[in-house]
């Protein structure tokens, strides 16, 4: 069969056509497969900032500050960073984190005498027995009191421990690589494996949750509010953070969450806004006095961005 010039020009301008469709499609496809750099991008130690030799006093074990930059994080202070150790309470915003992408948040859960038998071990809760929650409700008891028992009914919701190892493979999808969770509240387990994780591991968790679940954070800046059922039985509650009401802090409060057992000594983890705009991440890991350990450690990093980016003044 004889073909024209024009038959030419024209099966020559579809395969032109088709090839750039096709290229296009290949980078579409290996942009959709790509994971996001915030919430696998770990910190990465820098030599730019100072050192402080006040930190070298505190009792902490472990700590960590970094300065997030866009989804990068940039470490500015640390102390066996990446030592893996129990966490405590601090395990309940990954908790949150699982309870608000795996659970309708208006969800009712009745309280049941059943559910209370056996949990002597829990700290007390403010919620009634045959009321209903939310389960925003319940999230936001969790965040706000540390209320170890409205971490229990929000697991209980997955049959076979399932809750915790959505908690794990959520870890290990963030590159968590130092964090293990055997329950959904931080107590400490005296027969078995503990909660356990690193500063650098927590720094990349709640900065995830920045940039995904902000709401987790927003309630866990409440100082004060009250927990009501659906039949309006409320109780107050009060923040276990002692920094959301104190004016020597010198930043805003993002969000953050304390943890405290025998095992883990005191744990706290935050995320701030300096007053120049510069948000900075910082953990305390098992600490003799972590409010004013955290204090100390907030305003030597604000010094060293200050030293390092003199704009920043």
């Amino acid at each position: 069969m004889n073909f024209s010039n024009k038959d030419r020009f024209i099966s020559t301008i579809f395969i032109i056509t088709l090839v750039i469709l096709v290229f296009f499609l290949i980078v579409l496809i290996k942009n959709l497969g790509m994971p996001q750099n915030r919430t696998t991008f770990p910190a990465v130690k820098s030599s730019v900032f100072r050192s402080d030799e006040t930190l070298g006093q505190l009792s902490a074990q472990s700590y960590l500050s970094v300065l997030l930059n866009g989804s990068r994080l940039t470490t500015i202070a640390y102390k066996n960073s990446t030592t893996s150790l129990p966490i405590a309470s601090l395990t309940k915003l990954m908790t949150a984190l699982v309870a608000t992408e795996q659970l309708n948040q208006d969800k009712l859960i009745q309280i049941t005498p059943e559910q209370l038998t056996g949990q002597s071990s829990l700290n007390s809760t403010v919620l009634a027995v045959g009321e209903k929650y939310k389960v925003s409700t319940l999230t936001k008891l969790m965040l706000i009191a540390s209320d170890n028992f409205a971490a229990e009914i929000l697991t209980s919701q997955f049959p076979n421990n399932k809750f915790v190892a959505l908690m794990n493979k959520k870890s290990q999808d963030l590159g968590m690589t130092d964090t293990y969770f055997t329950n959904p509240n931080g107590l400490d387990n005296i027969s078995g494996p503990q909660n356990t994780s690193s500063a650098e591991d927590l720094s990349k968790l709640i900065t995830y949750i920045f940039f995904e679940q902000k709401g987790i954070l927003d309630l866990t800046t409440i100082k004060k509010t009250e927990i009501c059922s659906t039949s309006n039985v409320c109780q107050e509650i009060r923040s276990t953070d002692e920094l959301l009401s104190d004016d020597t802090i010198g930043s805003k409060i993002i969000g953050g969450k304390t943890g405290t057992t025998i095992l883990a000594k005191q744990n706290l983890i935050l995320m701030v806004e300096t007053t120049d705009g510069q948000k900075i991440v910082a953990v305390i890991l098992n600490s003799d006095n972590r409010f004013d350990e955290m204090k100390t450690l907030l305003k030597s990093s604000i010094s060293a961005i200050k030293a390092t980016f003199p704009m920043a003044n």
